[in-house]
C-alpha cells in the first residue's frame, strides 16, 4: 500500500509541475509553505500609493493542497493562509504571511509527520481517497474563506462555513486557536455545527455595541433547524430567530444585514447528510434543484425584547421554481421605512449550479489543468439581480436583472463583488468584482477586475435606457490573475468612485505575487508592490484603516 501511495504522490507532483511549465495560469495554484511572522518585511513600491491609504489589508485563502500522504483534489480544501499588507500612507509597505494553524492543520501534521488520521468533510474526495470511518466535525476549521475584526481588538476572527472560528493575532499573524464561545448552557442548541463565513454587522440598539450577525444550523428529524444569532466582542452568541427547513442546504454562504433586519436566502440545492457522512464529500452529495423547487428568502428582526430561539422570521418569501436561484454573495442590503417597510437586496445570482457542482466543480484542480475544459466551463454568477421585498405584506414588489455589458457588447459573469463598505445599507452606483474571459476572450485565464455601474444597469432593467448600454469597465493585463478587489474611498471625495482598489494579483510569467493599487475612476494602475514570495489564489479579506 505504501508503494502505491508513493507512486500516486510522485505522479501527481510530476503531472502538476510538468503542466505548469507549459501553462502559466496553473502557477497561481501552486503550494506555498513559506511564512513571515512576528516581524514584517518591508517592500519597495513601484509608483505612488495615495497618502490616505493608511491601514492593513488582510487576505485569506488556500495555500497547501499536497502533503506526503494525501493530496486535495479541490483547492477549497487546501490548508489556509493569512497575509497582511501594512500600508502607512507614505509609500512604505510591510508584509507578513502565515499558514493558519487550524485544528485540522495540527491534526494532519502531528509530531511534524503527515498523518492519514484526519477525517473530516471535504469539498471533493482526496487522492488517495480517505478511508471510510468516523470523522470529527471539530476539525471543520480549515479557515481560508473570510475574516472579521471587532474594533479596538488585536485579534482577527477567521471563518469557514462551519461554526468554528480561528483567532489570529493581528500583530504577529500567529494562530491563537479556536474561538471559545461564551454561550450560556441554554442559549445555543446542541448539534449546531453548520454556519456561514460571511456574517453581517449590526449595531445593537440598546448598547451601541457592534455585533456579528450570523446563522447556525443543525440536522433534525425531517429537516434542518436554522437559527439566527448575534454576538458581541464578549463571544457570547444569542439566538434571536428560528426556522425549520425541509432539507439541509448545500450552502448558506452569506447573510445580509442592515438597519435591524437580517436576510437569509436558501437556494434549492439540498445536501444529503447521509451520503456526505459516507463519502466525506460535499459536492458529491448535493443536488441542483434550481428550476424545480422554490427559493426561500427569510427576513428576521434583530431588535426586540421577545427575540428567542423560537422567534419566526418576520417575512418568509417564496420564489417560485421557474424563478428560483442560488446565491453565495450579497452586493448590498438596504432597508427603507416609508409607507411600508421594505428590503432591497443586490445579489450575485446563480440560475443553475453548473460550474459549482456536477460535471464542473468549483475549485476542482483537474479541471483547472485542462485548458480546453476550463475554457468552456460555466463560471461565476449568471447575473446580478435586485430584489425588493415588502416586509409588511410579505411579497416581492420588484425583481430586476441588472445587465453587465461592456462597450463592445460582451456580457460579463462576475463574482467576489463588493461596493464601498461605507455605502453598505444605502444605494450604491458602483461595485467591483472579478471576471474571466475579459473582452470576449476565449481563454478562461484572461481575467480582470470589473467595475459595475449599478445605477445605469438598473435604469436599463426598468426600460429607461437602451439594452446595449455599457455598464462594465475593467482592468486587465495579460498573464495577470487577480483576486477580490477592496475599495477605499478618498476622504472628502465628491463622487462615489473616487478612491482606489487594492487587488492582490499573480503574474503567471514571472511567478510573482503583486499588490496592485488601481484608480477606481479610470481603472488604471497607479502602484504595485512585489511580495517576497508567491501566494496562491485568495478568497476574501478586509482593510483595517488606521
Amino acid at each position: 500500500m505504501l508503494h502505491f501511495v508513493i507512486f500516486v504522490t510522485i505522479f501527481l507532483l510530476f503531472f502538476t509541475n510538468t503542466r505548469s511549465d507549459n501553462d502559466v495560469f496553473l502557477n497561481w495554484f501552486n503550494d506555498q509553505h513559506k511564512e513571515i511572522i512576528d516581524e514584517p518585511v518591508y517592500l519597495s513600491v513601484e509608483g505612488s500609493i495615495p497618502s490616505y491609504i493608511n491601514g492593513e489589508l488582510i487576505r485569506v485563502g488556500p495555500s497547501i493542497a499536497n502533503t506526503d500522504l494525501k493530496n486535495y483534489s479541490n483547492f477549497l480544501d487546501s490548508f489556509g493562509r493569512i497575509t497582511k499588507w501594512s500600508l502607512n500612507g507614505n509609500n512604505e509597505v510591510g508584509y507578513m504571511s502565515s499558514l493558519i494553524k487550524s485544528s485540522l492543520y495540527n491534526d494532519s501534521f502531528q509530531y511534524n509527520q503527515p498523518s492519514d488520521i484526519s477525517r473530516h468533510i471535504f469539498q471533493e474526495q482526496t487522492i488517495p481517497k480517505t478511508n471510510i470511518g468516523t470523522f470529527d466535525l471539530n476539525l471543520m476549521d480549515n479557515t481560508d474563506v473570510n475574516v472579521f475584526k471587532f474594533p479596538k481588538e488585536t485579534e482577527i476572527l477567521a471563518m469557514t462555513d462551519f461554526h468554528n472560528m480561528n483567532k489570529i493575532d493581528l500583530k504577529s499573524l500567529r494562530t491563537i486557536g479556536n474561538v471559545e464561545f461564551q454561550d450560556s448552557n441554554t442559549d445555543i442548541p446542541k448539534g449546531t455545527l453548520f454556519s456561514g463565513s460571511h456574517p453581517g454587522q449590526h449595531i445593537d440598539e440598546a448598547t451601541g455595541e457592534i455585533m456579528i450577525v450570523n446563522w447556525l444550523g443543525s440536522l433534525a428529524a425531517g429537516g434542518f433547524k436554522l437559527y439566527v444569532y448575534k454576538m458581541g466582542s464578549d463571544r457570547k452568541r444569542h439566538i434571536i430567530g428560528y426556522y425549520k427547513l425541509k432539507y439541509q442546504p448545500y450552502s448558506i454562504h452569506s447573510i445580509g444585514v442592515s438597519d435591524g433586519f437580517a436576510t437569509i436566502i436558501v437556494g434549492p440545492v439540498p445536501l444529503s447528510s447521509y451520503k456526505t457522512a459516507i463519502n466525506l464529500c460535499l459536492t458529491c452529495c448535493a443536488s441542483d434543484k434550481i428550476g424545480e423547487e422554490t427559493t426561500q428568502i427569510l427576513i428576521f428582526n434583530l431588535e426586540g425584547n421577545t427575540l428567542s430561539k423560537k422567534t419566526p422570521p418576520v417575512a418568509n418569501i417564496i420564489i417560485p421554481p421557474e424563478e428560483s436561484f442560488f446565491v453565495f454573495h450579497y452586493l448590498n442590503h438596504i432597508v427603507s421605512f416609508n409607507e411600508y417597510t421594505s428590503v432591497s437586496i443586490d445579489l450575485c445570482v446563480y440560475n443553475s449550479m453548473d460550474g459549482v457542482i456536477g460535471e464542473y466543480i468549483l475549485g476542482n484542480i483537474e479541471t483547472l489543468h485542462n485548458k480546453d475544459k476550463r475554457n468552456k466551463m460555466p463560471y461565476n454568477c449568471n447575473n446580478i439581480k435586485r430584489i425588493e421585498i415588502n416586509i409588511d405584506t410579505q411579497e416581492v414588489i420588484a425583481f430586476n436583472e441588472l445587465p453587465m455589458i461592456d462597450n463592445k457588447g460582451n456580457t460579463y459573469y462576475i463574482e467576489l463583488a463588493s461596493i464601498d463598505p461605507k455605502k453598505w445599507g444605502n444605494y450604491a452606483c458602483y461595485a467591483y468584482g472579478i471576471s474571466y474571459h475579459i473582452g470576449g476572450s476565449i481563454l478562461y485565464e484572461d481575467m480582470g477586475v470589473v467595475k459595475m455601474d449599478l445605477c445605469t444597469a438598473y435604469k436599463i432593467s426598468k426600460g429607461g435606457l437602451e439594452s446595449n448600454t455599457s455598464t462594465i469597465t475593467y482592468f486587465h493585463q495579460n498573464n495577470t490573475y487577480v483576486g477580490e478587489p477592496i475599495f477605499i474611498a478618498r476622504p472628502g471625495a465628491n463622487r462615489e468612485d473616487d478612491g482606489i482598489l487594492l487587488v492582490v494579483s499573480k503574474n503567471g510569467i514571472s511567478d510573482k505575487t503583486m499588490l496592485l493599487v488601481i484608480d477606481a475612476i479610470n481603472m488604471k494602475e497607479v502602484a504595485r508592490i512585489e511580495a517576497p514570495f508567491h501566494t496562491p489564489f485568495e478568497f476574501h479579506g478586509i482593510f483595517i484603516s488606521n
